[in-house]
């Protein structure tokens, strides 16, 4: 059984710049073409020389007079034409010109963004980020021991994102660092690793904008012996920033500045 095809285009797309005379390009078919391309009512860099009311009005006789499958058919090929056409005015043959005028235009745009972002907020104690919680800005490392001090990690979440389960109820996803997507690595080996462990230290790097989740033995978390000296890091995780803010906890007053 064979798929039925598409009709081909019964349109022209009208050029005005090749030195022949208007008239040779005025015809039925570079009538529908221009009735046909919605480019005409004005959008993004194209001048608007049709309202919106005559081509939704000329639009909805050609699909009675031709059908709707030939008015799209056209409608593509009208399209294409003039996105060609006007790339080809602007950079020629050169695609390695559109490609650096498409790059330059979203470094402007980062670097605009990068621009109009607020400014960071870090805490004048460890000079770890702040993040707002509540209506109010919580040091990410004291937000994190609230909630998951001596916390033993005892499963994982696999929806919406890979996450951590800890024994006191609490929840945190695991978002990449680079994507903030969820975290890109294997379920099996990533719970034999954590479980059994607790979160005994924090870092951050203010370049790459990550949190460094170190983890290690219960003991070494609570030996009051050994509180002054360094923790033995058994695993660390790099994640992104926005897994603090999502750490969900089974009270309903959650943490609190003093």
């Amino acid at each position: 059984m064979h798929k039925k095809r598409l009709p081909k285009p019964n349109v022209s797309y009208p050029k005005f710049d090749t030195g022949e005379e208007v008239s040779r390009f005025i015809n039925e078919r570079s009538i529908k073409g221009v009735m046909s391309n919605p480019i005409y009512t004005g959008i993004s860099i194209f001048p608007k020389i049709i309202s919106d009311e005559i081509w939704v009005k000329s639009a909805i006789e050609l699909i009675e007079t031709e059908g709707t499958e030939q008015f799209l058919v056209n409608m593509l090929y009208v399209l294409r034409e003039t996105l060609d056409d006007y790339v080809d005015s602007q950079f020629g043959a050169d695609s390695e010109s559109l490609i650096e005028h498409l790059e330059n235009k979203v470094t402007k745009l980062e670097n605009n963004l990068l621009e109009t972002a607020p400014p960071r907020i870090y805490c004048s104690h460890d000079n770890f980020p702040m993040i707002p919680i509540n209506n109010e800005y919580t040091c990410i490392a004291a937000y994190i021991f609230a909630h998951l001090e001596n916390a033993v990690v005892t499963d994982l979440t696999l929806s919406p994102t890979l996450g951590l389960v800890f024994h006191n109820g609490h929840t945190i996803p695991l978002l990449c660092p680079d994507c903030g997507q969820s975290l890109h690595a294997d379920e099996d080996e990533l719970l034999d690793a954590l479980t059994g462990l607790v979160i005994v230290d924090i870092g951050w790097d203010d370049d790459t904008e990550t949190v460094l989740l170190d983890f290690g033995y219960p003991d070494d978390a609570n030996d009051e012996e050994d509180i002054e000296e360094d923790v033995d890091v058994v695993e660390s995780l790099e994640v992104h920033l926005n897994c603090i803010k999502q750490i969900t906890c089974p009270r309903k007053a959650i943490f609190s500045q003093q």
